[in-house]
């Protein structure tokens, strides 16, 4: 915002001396300063209005992915495969994981085990 203030106060400069200005030359020169500010600021605009509209699609195509993104960490942390592929990855290549990666996948693997024990017997008592 800084240009458009110095743009400012230099039009409401120009504009101040060609009220003053007492030759016509000095006006005429005023005025194609001022109009060339007037260009400038007009120009700014339209910059400044088309990267705003590239960076709202930008942030909108970043949020579709995010969503998408989520979704799919979620359903593979809960995911007894996708556990248990990450954990026999690691056994054939022991370096690409830390052991805070392994165990994560370890309690995933065990909470989604839990979780299906616990509907099997909700679902065992809801029928007797």
């Amino acid at each position: 915002m800084k240009s458009a203030d110095i743009i400012e106060r230099d039009m409401n400069d120009i504009d101040r001396r060609i009220s003053m200005a007492k030759s016509d030359i000095k006006r005429e020169i005023l005025k194609k300063q001022y109009q060339y500010l007037i260009q400038m600021t007009n120009k700014l605009d339209e910059d400044f209005t088309t990267q705003k509209g590239e960076f709202e699609e930008i942030i909108e195509e970043t949020k579709g992915r995010m969503v998408i993104l989520n979704e799919q960490i979620k359903g593979e942390k809960n995911s007894l495969d996708y556990n248990i592929d990450q954990l026999k990855e690691y056994m054939n290549n022991p370096g690409t994981y830390n052991m805070s990666q392994v165990l994560e996948k370890i309690v995933n693997s065990l909470e989604i085990i839990r979780d299906k024990k616990g509907k099997k017997k909700k679902k065992s008592t809801s029928s007797a």
